[in-house]
């Protein structure tokens, strides 16, 4: 039973880990393709709050 539940849990921690992932480079990817260089840097300089924990 326990072993089964782990299993589960592990399966749906790296789905869900992927599908935020790839809904990050869907939303934001092209976003940050089309940023020159700085203009990123000022970005994320406002923005990396979300990120910390």
């Amino acid at each position: 039973m326990t072993k089964t539940f782990f299993n589960i849990l592990a399966i749906c921690g790296t789905a869900g880990f992927s599908g935020v992932m790839l809904c990050i480079g869907v939303t934001l990817g092209g976003y940050w393709q089309s940023l020159p260089p700085q203009e990123f840097l000022d970005w994320f300089a406002t923005n990396d709050q979300f990120l910390r924990l």
